[in-house]
């Protein structure tokens, strides 16, 4: 299948439609020709709010180079045509054996080197390295974010499943941020989105950039405590504000241990919101 040439983005903000574009034709800034279409507009009191647009194209190979599109892993290399010596005598080719295709293996190092990536664990069940998944990750990271000055973390954290952190930090991290964090979510979809055709099993991926959802999920813990606290004091039941389903989700894991209450989950889509409800011994 042949690569795509150029895509046109739509996204809230420039930046967010560049970011998009280039992850989703695999290249970085210096390897891409970017034209602002619509450059969007916030609006009035978010009236007449307009996305932005951009076009994005792979800039083409210096004259005499071709470039093609690397063969799929499992494919083995057509072996070299026999060289002819001035005797006629056709001389044995050597064919070496493939490399394992890795996505990071022309990526630049943006903090240590890393190993190659192997050849993908096992898709599904138990039986997933760890190891290995935080190496596809890392590689991905490199790859997709090579135009960017930023630091690549990795940490695996106990969840209710393992989860790997990918943290990015350095001078252009905040601008993977946001408005209310929606360029990060986007990232976040697509890193998961390639690490899982390489990888999968029964863990989950996180992507942060400059310590956003660190902040923003303390503020959730404490956004918790105190509701709850004031939940005992009045005796009433507290309806927080409608939330998406993974904050809901920090609310209810936080309270979980505190015997004074007991959380649900009421409403349905967008207005499903979290209730705090005391508990009559409390």
């Amino acid at each position: 299948m042949k690569s795509e040439k150029w895509v046109e983005i739509t996204a809230p903000t420039s930046d967010e439609a560049i970011i998009l574009a280039l992850a989703r034709l695999g290249i970085t800034r210096e390897e891409a020709i970017i034209e602002m279409l619509d450059e969007g507009s916030p609006g009035f009191l978010g009236l007449g709010a307009r996305d932005a647009r951009v076009r994005v194209e792979r800039r083409p190979a210096p004259s005499g180079e071709v470039v093609e599109p690397s063969p799929p892993a499992s494919a083995a290399p057509e072996p070299p045509e026999p060289v002819v010596t001035e005797t006629s005598v056709p001389t044995p080719a050597v064919v070496s054996q493939p490399e394992p295709l890795s996505l990071g293996q022309n990526a630049p190092n943006l903090r240590r080197p890393r190993p190659s990536v192997a050849q993908p664990a096992p898709r599904g069940g138990a039986d997933w390295n760890p190891e290995q998944v935080e190496q596809v990750l890392t590689a991905v990271a490199e790859k997709m974010f090579a135009a960017l000055d930023v630091q690549i973390e990795t940490e695996w954290r106990k969840e209710e499943r393992p989860t790997l952190w990918l943290s990015l930090r350095g001078k252009d991290a905040d601008m993977l941020v946001g408005p209310r964090g929606q360029t990060l979510n986007a990232a976040q979809y697509l890193v998961r989105s390639v690490v899982r055709r390489q990888v999968n099993g029964n863990f989950n991926l996180m992507v942060d950039a400059d310590g956003y959802r660190e902040r923003h999920i303390q503020s959730l813990v404490n956004l918790a405590h105190k509701m709850a606290d004031r939940a005992v004091a009045s005796g009433r039941t507290v309806r927080l504000r409608s939330m998406p389903a993974r904050e809901r989700r920090i609310i209810h894991i936080t309270l979980r241990q505190d015997a004074r209450v007991q959380t649900r989950s009421v409403g349905s889509g967008r207005r499903r919101i979290v209730t705090i409800i005391p508990n009559r011994d409390s």
